[in-house]
This record gives structure tokens, sequence and C-alpha cells, in this order.
């Protein structure tokens, strides 16, 4: 009778890890992003850039301010994710200014079918969120920016661009886009042209 209970007790105790480890597995698999069936943005980011990068502070009518930078962009989370981080320096009348960025954490939401991403800076305290999708006739990658709460444009809306103009070169923007009565005008105040690096 006792080695009955025993037994039975075993097998109950070895069906409900089984079933634990089971939900365990589904969740896993419920969080884990999906890639885009081509994952054809990944592979034109991935690697190491380098790039010049025009900022209009004071708009565009004044000289822009000119950053070099390297830009390095590393698949990871079993290649479902892109992490990016620059760095930049620029020659100014009162020094060296430098820029530092980090995190472009960029995947895939097969729900929505769109990339989100996160993106922290030196000169932000708080990160933010972006969201956007990829044009494959025009080869277009552009991504909306959500400002951090408190900051940000309350009558428009900022636009980051990534334009892949070959397997080697791609410029990217950021644009401030106001709409209004059926009309939009935009103003592009940061640009950058990068260049893949030969290893």
């Amino acid at each position: 009778m006792m080695d009955h209970r025993r037994t039975s007790f075993s097998m109950v105790f070895i069906l409900a890890v089984a079933l634990i480890s089971l939900a365990s597995f589904e969740l896993a698999g419920r969080r884990c992003p999906k890639r885009p069936p081509d994952n054809v943005v990944f592979q034109k980011e991935v690697g190491t850039w380098d790039t010049t990068t025009y900022t209009w502070p004071k708009g565009n009518f004044a000289p822009p301010t000119v950053y070099n930078g390297l830009e390095v962009n590393k698949l990871f989370s079993n290649s479902n994710r892109l992490h990016r981080t620059y760095t930049g320096t620029s020659s100014e009348s009162l020094g060296t200014a430098k820029f530092t960025g980090n995190g472009l954490t960029l995947q895939f939401d097969a729900n929505s079918t769109t990339y989100t991403g996160r993106w922290y800076s030196n000169t932000e305290l708080k990160h933010a969120r972006l969201e956007g999708k990829f044009d494959k006739k025009t080869n277009t990658l552009t991504l909306v920016y959500f400002a951090p709460p408190g900051k940000g444009a309350q009558y428009g809306e900022e636009r980051h661009t990534t334009r892949y103009i070959d397997a080697d070169t791609k410029e990217f923007s950021v644009a401030f886009v106001v709409s209004q009565n059926g009309k939009s005008n935009s103003f592009t105040f940061f640009k950058t042209i990068a260049k893949r690096k030969k290893p």
C-alpha cells in the first residue's frame, strides 16, 4: 500500500513539473520577439559605420555643426534584436563637444508588423520610444519618436528616417513634421551619412 502511494505521488509530481515547464516554455515563446520574414532591416544595419553628422540647432539658414563619429550595430537575443552604440565629436569655437548614444534596441513586433525601439544618449536623462515601418519600395525605415513625458513637441511629430542607398551607404535624418489643415511642413535638423567600415 505504501509503495503504491509513493508511486502515485511520484507520478503526480512528475506530471506537475512537466506542466509547469511546458507553461514556462510557452510563456517564454510569447515574450520572445519575432523577426520579420526576410529580416532585411537588421541585415542592412549590422556592422561598423564611419559617420558624418550635420545638425542645425539654429535653423537651416545657419551653418551646421558637424560631428564625425563611429556607429556599431550588433545582433543579440538570438538575432531577434539590434543594439546600437554611437560616439561622435565636433570641433567648435569653444572646444570639442562630445555626443554618445547607446541602446537603439530595435526589434520587430509581429502583431503590429512594426519595428519598435528605445534610444538613450548623454543629452537625455530618460529614454525615448521609437516605432515605425520599413518600406521595401523606397528602401526606407521610418520611425516616429515618442518623447519622454514632459518633453518633445505638442503640435507635431519627430520622424527618424533611414534610407539605405546601397549595401555600404545609408542616410539617416531627423525631421520635425507639423500637420495642419491637411498640409504638412517639415524641418530637418539632423542628418547623418554613414559608410560601412571595411574589415
